[in-house]
């Protein structure tokens, strides 16, 4: 399986981090880092990778819960997002999708805007 997902722009940064079943991927096999982009006015968009091999311990109940959680200083912001993979096997090998998640923070009334690139390789059969 492999993810990326994409920060919004934000200064300063954000921070991105993968959980798999609501634990925190802290493998670095796992993770793959990529340079920050900076744009106009000084926002800075982040990028995080997410590479495994899915076995069936993964799976809970037939699913699989992916979330990549950005966080704009803790005093800021903190949202995220979670894609559930069902145990079926995709008719297509290579699949690419943009989703466009809006999530409002805890402690200021701002909307942010995260988005997260999601991309999904099939290979083979899910490994035992």
């Amino acid at each position: 399986m492999e993810l990326n997902c994409t920060s919004g722009r934000s200064y300063p940064a954000s921070t991105l981090q993968w959980y798999l079943n609501d634990l925190l991927v802290t493998d670095p096999n796992n993770i793959i880092h990529y340079p920050s982009v900076q744009n106009q006015h000084g926002l800075i968009t982040t990028f995080l990778g997410l590479s495994m091999v899915v076995h069936h311990r993964h799976y809970i109940d037939g699913m699989i819960r992916i979330k990549c959680v950005a966080s704009l200083s803790p005093v800021l912001w903190r949202g995220g997002q979670e894609s559930i993979v069902q145990w079926e096997q995709p008719s297509i090998d290579n699949r690419v999708a943009m989703l466009l998640v809006k999530s409002s923070g805890n402690l200021q009334s701002r909307n942010r805007f995260l988005y997260i690139v999601l991309r999904y390789k099939y290979t083979n059969t899910v490994k035992k």
